[in-house]
Formats: structure tokens, C-alpha cells, sequence
């Protein structure tokens, strides 16, 4: 009683005392209680170890076209940014020659065919009728050219009868067989060269004249369109009075009127005489291509006809093929879907063969070039796969990719080697899976981006070099290295015992493979320091 009295009068006792005895409670708790913040029971999950790489996208194609052949620009069908599709025609030079070509090529080879066609089926009654009465009319315009030499010929006797003795004439005083140009001049080795021009042309017309025009008609006319010393005549008597020596000689008026009309006289006969060989040397070809057409249809189906034909027919593909080859060469053509990203040529101007006139480049397959440091160089293959994403759509969305290069040799960046690779964006022109929140990927959470990813992109590449299916693990934290070996602090009851383990796979969240030492449900804390 008189202890509690004492107490009552000394409150400040009671206060302390109970304070002790909480404090004392409350260390022997602790004492007997682990922290759960520091304590990690062991599971099992699934390990992976990654690189993760940065760099830049580009097209995986990329090319500078240009014409095989100089020429001017008829069409250009695109401009910078245009969307092409493969084998799209982009550009082309002026081609009426060739277009004809391939046409007429294609008239050849279907005539051939068709040629092949009636040897190995054997003509009709009519069909050889026809054939013949071809032939007749060919043989009838061949001597209705015939009939038309003589007249020819006679045009050019009289063409170069008014040339030398009516135009030239004035020009020369005779002298026995002999012609003096009597024009004045300063050039005297020309003068010689005109006076012996003139006696032969004179010599060439007689012998002109005393031709038989009824037999040879090609030899006739090509006899009269050689005369070559009328030609030379009429050039140096032309040099002659229009010489600089001589420019200012009036006199020279009517010998310049002379050698001008000459000119247009021998002229206009050099082209009638042309004319006339030309017709004549179609109308016997058409009698020859007659008579094999005739003699074609007639054999039937002969087996060394048949064989022959077929050679035409392949001659004639030949032929068609390589119309449209040099048909080609005047056309740019896409090689592959994709962007254009210059036009070096404008319409009406000159191309040149061989010189960049487009560019262009994909505008859906994209590939990433990434550089790696010496110990990541040998964790990573061809063929491996890898996770793209791009700054510009965020972590969210993802592509898939696949390494396509590793260089063999290193290249120095400030004394650290590295070697490059490249990363190829797959279907990158199509869908990016947008895999958020740990939902599945499917078509709902599917993001087409396509139309979107351009060049010089910044691109996160992972390579997870390592993967390992539900093994025991830790976290890193939990785990303390003494003398080389790894050690871990085993909860066993109340008491907390020191545990040598062996490690494997470090993954990228922290984790750590326990490969022995500790089994499911162990329960570990975190090493004092």
C-alpha cells in the first residue's frame, strides 16, 4: 500500500517504467520477425537476355536509272514523290523509228507463221490460185519498168547533153580534142582539173549514148548513174568561180549562172535515175517473194519445206525480240515498287545514254544498320530474329526483323572496335503489332503503319541472344559474391543461414537463373553489407 502511495505521488515513474516495457516488447518482435521488403520467395519464370542497338532506317533498295541510248525525252509520267509499281513505264525517248520496226517485224514473223501454218497443211486450189495470179501481176509491174528505162535514159542523155554543150560550153574554147577553160581564175591546178573533167565527161556521154537500152536494164541504169566526171566537173567548176580570188570579178555572173543551172539539171536526173533503180530492183524482188510463196503453197506439207519454214519463223521471232530489246533501250522502266525520289530530265530535252536521269527507291522494305561492340558481335547470327521499334511511333509498336549482314571485319571508332550489321524490317509495307498493357497480339491491337515509315527513321533494335523457359530464379539484389563463389542468405525457420548457389542466364528484368543451391519455394533475404 504503501508502494502504490508512493507511485500516486510520483507519476513521472509510472511513465517511464511503462515506456521501458514497451520498448523491450518491441525489440523482442523485431528480434523475431524478417522484414518481408527484404525477403523474395524462389520461383519459376521465363529468362531472356537482349541486345538493344539504335540506328537509322533506309530503303533496302535504292537505284539511279538511266536510258541505254541518248535521245529526246518524249514522256516523263512520274515526278518526285509519285508511288510506283514494278515494271511501271517512268520515262521514254522519241521512238517512231523503232515502234515501226517492231511493227514490221511483227508483220514478218505473223507472215511466217502463217507461211508454217500452210506448208504443214497443204494449200487449197485456191489459195495456190492466188499465189499465182500474185506472180502475174509481180512479173507485169517488172516489165512496166522495163518498158520505163528507156525513157529514163533518154532524160538523162538529154540532161547531160544541155549540161555540157549548152550550160558548160560557154565556159570552154576546143582546141582539136582538147578543152581550155577560158574563166578567169588563180587557181591554175584546179583549172587543169576542170579541163580534164570536161573531156571526160564529153568521152562518158558518148559512150552513154551508144548504149543498148533493151538488154542488162539494171546494168544500164547504174552505168548511167556512175558518171562520176560530170559530177566532179560540176563541183570544181562551182569551186572555181566562186573562188575568193576571184569574188569580186563581175564578169564571173553568167559562168556562176551556169554551174548553178548545171547543178540543179544534174540533180534532178541523179534522182530520177535513182528513182527508177529503186523501182525496178522492188518489182523483181516482189516477183522473187512470188515465187516462193507460189512454190511454198505448192510443196504441201513436205517435210524439208516444213523444217524450213520453221528456221523463218525462228529467224523471225529473232527479229521481233530484238526490235522490242532496242525498243526497250528508250524506255526506264521501274524495277521494283517504290518512291521516286529524283527526276534528272525534262521533256523536249536531250537524254544521255548512261546518265542518271531517275531515282527511286523502296518505299516499304527497310533495313537498319547497327553497330556492335566485340562481345555482342559473337552473341548474334545470320537469320536471327529481332524487335523493331521506331521513335516515331513509340515503344508500343512493334515490327519484326531479321539480321541479313554481319561484316567479318571490324572498323575503329576511336580505338574500340565495332562491327556492323544490318537489321531487315519484315513486312514492313503491311502491319506493326501494337502488344500493350501484356495483352495478346491479335487483329484488334494490330496498328498499320505502313504508309508511314520513311527513310532516316530513328529504330531501336532488340536481339535477345538468350531464352529460357521456366526456370528457378532470383533477383539480382539478393545475391553477394564472396571469394569468387555466389552466395545467397537462406531463411531456414527462425534462423538465416549462408548458402553457396550456382548461377546461369542474367536476364534483362533483373533476374537471375538459380541452376543449384536452392529449390522452389526457398525463401532468401537480402545479404547484410
Amino acid at each position: 500500500m504503501n508502494y502504490l502511495n508512493k507511485l500516486k505521488r510520483h507519476p513521472y515513474i509510472v511513465a517511464v517504467s511503462l515506456l521501458i516495457v514497451l520498448i523491450l516488447i518491441f525489440l523482442a518482435f523485431k528480434g523475431n520477425k524478417v522484414n518481408e521488403a527484404n525477403i523474395y520467395k524462389v520461383a519459376r519464370m521465363s529468362l531472356e537476355e537482349s541486345i538493344e542497338v539504335t540506328g537509322k532506317t533506309k530503303p533496302i533498295n535504292s537505284s539511279d536509272l538511266n536510258f541505254e541510248r541518248s535521245g529526246v525525252v518524249s514522256s516523263i509520267n512520274i515526278k518526285v514523290g509519285d508511288t510506283v509499281k514494278r515494271n511501271q513505264t517512268l520515262a521514254s525517248l522519241s521512238s517512231v523509228d523503232l515502234i515501226a520496226q517492231v511493227s514490221q517485224a511483227a508483220a514478218t514473223l505473223e507472215s511466217a507463221q502463217a507461211n508454217l501454218n500452210a506448208t504443214i497443211e497443204g494449200a487449197r486450189p485456191e489459195e495456190i490460185a492466188v499465189k499465182e495470179q500474185a506472180l502475174i501481176s509481180a512479173k507485169s509491174d517488172y516489165e512496166l519498168q522495163q518498158n520505163q528505162v528507156i525513157d529514163t535514159i533518154s532524160n538523162v542523155i538529154n540532161t547531160y547533153n544541155d549540161i555540157l554543150y549548152f550550160k558548160l560550153s560557154n565556159l570552154f574554147t576546143q582546141s582539136g580534142d582538147n578543152y581550155k577553160y577560158n574563166v578567169n581564175n588563180c587557181d591554175q591546178s584546179l583549172v587543169s582539173k576542170i579541163e580534164i573533167n570536161y573531156k571526160n565527161s564529153i568521152s562518158d556521154y558518148n559512150s552513154l549514148k551508144s548504149l543498148d537500152v533493151t538488154n542488162s536494164v539494171t546494168n544500164v541504169l547504174n552505168i548511167a548513174k556512175n558518171q562520176l566526171e560530170l559530177k566532179n566537173l560540176i563541183t570544181n567548176t562551182s569551186l572555181a568561180v566562186t573562188a575568193n580570188c576571184v569574188v569580186n570579178d563581175t564578169t564571173l555572173s553568167g559562168a556562176k549562172t551556169y554551174v548553178s543551172s548545171a547543178k540543179a539539171s544534174l540533180t534532178s536526173a541523179t534522182t530520177e535515175l535513182n528513182t527508177r533503180i529503186n523501182n525496178i530492183n522492188s518489182a523483181k524482188n516482189a516477183i522473187d517473194r512470188a515465187q516462193k510463196d507460189l512454190t511454198l503453197v505448192s510443196a504441201g506439207g513436205d517435210k524439208n519445206k516444213i523444217d524450213i519454214q520453221k528456221a523463218v519463223v525462228s529467224q523471225a521471232t529473232a527479229g521481233l525480240e530484238n526490235a522490242k530489246a532496242q525498243l526497250a533501250k528508250n524506255i526506264i522502266r521501274s524495277p521494283y515498287a517504290g518512291i521516286i525520289t529524283a527526276v534528272n530530265i525534262d521533256l523536249g530535252s536531250l537524254a544521255v545514254a548512261n546518265k542518271s536521269a531517275i531515282s527511286i527507291m523502296t518505299d516499304s522494305a527497310f533495313e537498319i544498320e547497327i553497330k556492335l561492340s566485340e562481345i555482342d558481335s559473337s552473341k548474334i547470327s545470320l537469320n536471327q530474329a529481332a524487335e523493331i521499334t521506331l521513335d516515331a511511333f513509340g515503344s508500343d509498336v512493334k515490327w519484326p526483323g531479321t539480321v541479313t549482314h554481319i561484316d567479318p571485319s571490324a572498323t575503329d571508332n576511336n580505338g574500340v572496335s565495332n562491327y556492323k550489321a544490318i537489321v531487315s524490317m519484315l513486312n514492313a509495307d503491311i502491319k506493326a503489332t501494337n502488344n500493350t498493357n501484356g495483352k495478346s497480339i491479335n487483329d484488334n491491337d494490330t496498328k498499320i503503319v505502313n504508309s508511314s515509315v520513311k527513310a532516316g527513321m530513328t529504330a531501336n533494335v532488340k536481339l535477345t541472344t538468350k531464352k529460357k523457359e521456366q526456370v528457378l530464379s532470383i533477383p539480382s539484389k539478393y545475391l553477394k559474391t564472396i571469394g569468387g563463389e555466389t552466395h545467397v542468405m537462406l531463411i531456414d525457420g527462425k534462423k538465416s543461414i549462408d548458402k553457396k548457389i550456382e548461377i546461369g542466364l542474367r536476364g534483362d528484368n533483373g533476374q537471375v537463373e538459380v541452376i543449384s543451391g536452392l529449390s522452389e519455394g526457398d525463401v532468401v533475404e537480402v545479404l547484410s553489407k
